[in-house]
């Protein structure tokens, strides 16, 4: 069973992730995995290094978007595991402003799937997947 304060840092990981993806801090977004984490919605890119250069090319298309002023937020975060690992659902959306009007817009919906594992005493993202439609039952983490 995860413990309060094991269950706090997961939550912090998911805020920093979001953050620092949002501030273009791409090697901190890029910490927010393990070593050899993966990250993708179809393609999975492997390995730490695949990861930040991965979002270093996400922010480099930036420009070229139709908004700017993007953020992500994770929400209804469900997360079961141990004091080692553990599995998580959380919904995604993310939010931007128009370029022309500045109208405020949902870019993209979804949810993430995640394992996490602690690596030196952090939580991290094992294994972090974004599904663009809705979870399905069996996707939600049961209690432990």
């Amino acid at each position: 069973m995860l413990s309060t304060e094991d269950r706090l840092a997961i939550l912090q990981l998911h805020a920093r992730y979001c953050a620092c993806l949002d501030t273009g801090d791409v090697k901190g977004w890029a910490h927010c995995f393990t070593v050899d984490g993966k990250f993708g919605v179809r393609n999975m890119h492997t390995g730490r290094a695949a990861i930040e250069a991965h979002g270093l090319i996400v922010l480099s298309r930036r420009r070229a978007n139709p908004w700017a002023n993007v953020q992500h937020w994770n929400g209804n975060i469900i997360v079961e595991g141990n004091a080692d690992s553990a599995v998580a659902t959380s919904y995604l959306a993310m939010i931007g402003k128009t370029r022309d009007s500045g109208a405020l817009t949902i870019v993209a919906q979804g949810w993430y799937s995640d394992d996490l594992k602690k690596e030196n005493d952090d939580w991290k993202f094992s294994s972090r997947r974004i599904c663009f439609d809705t979870p399905p039952q069996d996707s939600i983490p049961k209690k432990s």
